[in-house]
């Protein structure tokens, strides 16, 4: 199998390729509430070893960029600050609250670690400078799966949040929120595809002890084709400290391409060619 650096590469890749559009659309939002990149001071907490924080920086350039690391390699990343916080899972908070003040905050596969998830974003709006400053959440949902090792499968669905009770989280704190449903044709090299699983970038592949890293190089040897192809969900919070009259309705904006936005289950269909923004 591959070695640490070429997983990173592969992952890298993958996130340009795949998800540049998400980088994109948050900065959209920033700019909507009067958040240019230059002036912002940003916390990321993520599963990724920093990664995600890496292509931010080196994106938008942001004046100041704390990431919260919780992988088991740590990598260097110019104009990234890295941070250790062991409490973070167990709603030990204390830590977490005093790293500063913030413009943003983004929080990529983190809600399945988190024992109460309303603690979690109470703490995090006390860190926010200001009312225009904002929230974003990533995560995939439960179903379905990307293709995966038998073994890591019933931690995804066990791991994944559940969007009801993000959404529900949010309202007994009162903040305002918005959630965009993705779906992204993903096709990817299975040499590639590998090397992801291998960085355990997923938080079901590092659950499952059962996961080796010869399970997922049986895994991959077994699709006939180079290819490996999905569609990839996604689910994107937007997070205001307080309710915005008119969240509640549905706008335009550009879609998380090359993902065509789809609208979460039970909310209202998009306007042709516009994302699906379903707020509550």
């Amino acid at each position: 199998m591959a070695s640490f650096e070429e997983c990173v590469a592969s992952l890298v890749k993958f996130e340009k390729t795949f998800h540049d559009d998400i980088f994109n659309w948050m900065n959209q939002k920033l700019e909507k509430a009067n958040k240019k990149a230059a002036d912002l001071d940003v916390l990321e907490i993520s599963t990724d070893d920093c990664l995600f924080s890496k292509i931010f920086q080196e994106k938008f350039k942001v004046k100041r960029l704390v990431t919260v690391a919780r992988g088991n390699q740590e990598l260097k990343a110019e104009g990234v600050e890295v941070v250790r916080v062991p409490g973070l899972a167990n709603n030990q908070l204390e830590e977490f609250k005093a790293l500063g003040k913030f413009d943003v905050i983004i929080m990529k596969e983190v809600t399945h670690e988190l024992e109460a998830l309303v603690t979690f974003l109470e703490a995090a709006r006390s860190m926010l400078k200001d009312d225009d400053c904002r929230i974003f959440l990533i995560s995939h949902p439960k179903n379905p799966p990307v293709p995966l090792p038998d073994p890591a499968i019933p931690f995804w669905r066990k791991l994944a949040p559940n969007r009801e009770e993000i959404i529900n989280a949010a309202k007994q704190i009162e903040m305002g929120q918005s959630c965009y449903s993705a779906a992204c044709p993903i096709k990817v090299q299975k040499a590639d595809w590998g090397n992801i699983i291998k960085c355990r970038y997923f938080p079901a592949v590092k659950k499952a002890e059962k996961c080796t890293d010869k399970e997922i190089r049986d895994f991959i040897n077994s699709k006939p084709s180079r290819f490996i192809e999905f569609e990839e969900k996604l689910l994107m919070f937007l997070f205001t400290p307080k309710y915005i009259p008119g969240m509640s309705e549905v706008e335009e904006g550009p879609a998380p391409t090359p993902a065509a936005a789809a609208p979460a289950e039970g909310d209202q269909p998009p306007a042709q060619g516009a994302a699906a923004e379903a707020k509550t």
